[in-house]
């Protein structure tokens, strides 16, 4: 039901209340019950439907706010144009106190409004934890643990978000109050999407990976083991977003869990290590196959490796770094779906250095012919082919007849 029609605030009142000043904004009280121009100036909101309430809980006046509940506590329950109570404003500006004086007065008066959601559907958990208020959840997640259970309109729940804000401490108040296996509903640990709050993990800020993910990530895998094989609406686990990001601090703590969540490919048929090779990740690419050491074998939908994958993308590190480990050779000429080994590919790719790259090896062999028949020299563009040529000849001088053949045929 919308809120009724209010009448707009005094702005001295208003500046009153912004500056915590307490005996200005009690010259605004209605003298008697029959002051009802008083009580409606008392009453009055902002443009953006904000109370006195909502204002002394934004700027965190604790005495302020004491002062109108007990002038007026039905203001607990009234809402801004965004749907949000006071508990929201508390909550979001960190007010830990307020939240106090607001949930105990919320008792007093038998009003659920810890539960309130505004238009996003949000709570003010939802709000704490987006700013990262570990002393408000805690306030909030003792009067109600059921909060942690509510997701938004979006599908967030409040421990993915807090996730996202970087604190441990915070993520543990969330999934720590139903320790004892009491009754009450489990914190969800839905995101948007399909995602998980591990998937969150993956995506916080390079410095929040290493001063807080790696022990965020640690703490949800203790609670829910079952977060790491969790995939989200494409297919993606939570080591596909680290492949993504490149947070290998967070990759390797997952990888020291469990291992098969490497193998697990999204709907476009990629594993973790083809979203690395894409995206140019060597430290990811790393950790994966020390973890794993058959990675190389590892192909996606289209028969691919992680080489061929990183020649399609151009990542010249990743081939860089194949190149050099003899334990990665036999990549060196596997075969797609197409028959191209990765020497096909580099040449189509028309990349100088990365044919210079695999010709260099001494495991390549140029003479591989795909599904259509062709060698990668077959594939060679114009411009191109006078290095790729020269490149050949030198490693292979027997190609030489090959080359005078093609020229005159």
């Amino acid at each position: 039901m919308p809120e009724p029609q209010r009448e707009r605030m005094n702005y001295v009142l208003l500046e009153a209340l912004r500056n915590g000043a307490e005996e200005a904004v009690r010259a605004f009280f209605p003298q008697d019950n029959a002051d009802e121009a008083g009580g409606r100036r008392w009453r009055g909101v902002t443009v953006g439907g904000n109370s006195a309430l909502h204002i002394a809980a934004d700027f965190r006046h604790l005495e302020l706010a004491s002062l109108i509940c007990a002038r007026d506590s039905s203001l607990l329950v009234v809402r801004n144009a965004a749907l949000e109570t006071p508990v929201h404003c508390a909550a979001r500006a960190g007010a830990d106190r307020i939240v106090t004086l607001f949930t105990w007065e919320a008792c007093r008066c038998e009003e659920a409004v810890l539960r309130a959601t505004d238009r996003e559907g949000k709570t003010a958990l939802h709000a704490a934890a987006q700013e990262g208020h570990v002393k408000v959840a805690e306030v909030l997640m003792s009067a109600d643990p059921g909060l942690a259970a509510i997701d938004d309109n979006n599908g967030v729940s409040p421990l993915y978000a807090a996730v996202l804000s970087g604190s441990p401490k915070l993520v543990q108040v969330l999934i720590g109050s139903h320790a004892d296996g009491g009754d009450r509903p489990e914190a969800s640990y839905a995101g948007p999407n399909g995602q998980t709050a591990l998937h969150a993990a993956a995506m916080i800020s390079l410095g929040a990976a290493m001063n807080g993910g790696v022990e965020i990530a640690d703490i949800l895998v203790q609670w829910k083991p079952t977060l790491k094989k969790k995939v989200d609406s494409s297919g993606s686990t939570p080591l596909h977003y680290l492949a993504a990001t490149g947070y290998h601090y967070v990759m390797r703590q997952l990888l020291e869990h469990d291992t098969s969540p490497a193998y697990i490919s999204d709907y476009e048929g990629l594993c973790p290590i083809h979203v690395a090779a894409r995206m140019g990740r060597l430290s990811i690419i790393r950790e994966l196959i020390e973890h794993c050491p058959d990675m190389s074998e590892l192909v996606d939908g289209g028969g691919r490796n992680f080489l061929h994958v990183a020649i399609q993308h151009k990542k010249e590190q990743i081939v860089r770094f194949v190149c050099r480990q003899l334990s990665l050779s036999k990549m060196m000429n596997a075969k797609d779906s197409e028959g191209n080994t990765p020497l096909h590919l580099a040449v189509e790719s028309k990349n100088y250095t990365m044919v210079r790259l695999l010709l260099e090896n001494k495991s390549v062999h140029p003479s591989i012919v795909n599904k259509d028949g062709k060698t990668p020299l077959d594939l060679v563009p114009i411009g191109l082919g006078f290095l790729v040529n020269f490149q050949l000849v030198n490693r292979f001088p027997t190609l030489k007849l090959y080359l005078n053949y093609s020229r005159h045929h």
